[in-house]
């Protein structure tokens, strides 16, 4: 089954993240940040309706020993070491959920490494 088909909903809001990615971005690096207790995986019907115009990248968020999750600033510094790796003088973020805070918290902490954002329910 396609992404979506099974909750029409969820493939609802992945036509209106993709479509407001397009319309915000020239080619560039997509970054896709994951809510609370689903992986980069979630991402995978965005990653490839954006792959043919945009470098995508679905980062794991990151957690501590054991998997303890990480204060969301730790959290953001780490991204931003992620996003200067890549090169591209600012990125598109997308979060849903919990990344869509880590993602605000990037934008605040690191400004010059968000271009843009599409955010989905920040916690």
């Amino acid at each position: 089954a396609r992404h979506g088909e099974e909750h029409p909903e969820a493939g609802a809001a992945v036509e209106v993240i993709v479509e407001r990615c397009r319309r915000a971005l020239t080619p560039g690096a997509v970054v896709l940040l994951h809510g609370v207790g689903v992986g980069p995986a979630s991402f995978a019907r965005v990653a490839t309706l954006l792959g043919d115009r945009h470098r995508v990248v679905c980062l794991e968020r990151p957690v501590g020993p054991g998997g303890m999750a990480l204060p969301v600033d730790q959290q953001a510094d780490l991204l931003a070491e992620h996003v200067r790796a890549l090169g591209e003088g600012g990125v598109l973020v997308v979060g849903v959920s919990g990344g869509a805070t880590v993602g605000l918290a990037l934008a605040i902490r690191h400004p010059s490494e968000v271009r843009a954002m599409v955010l989905h329910e920040p916690l």
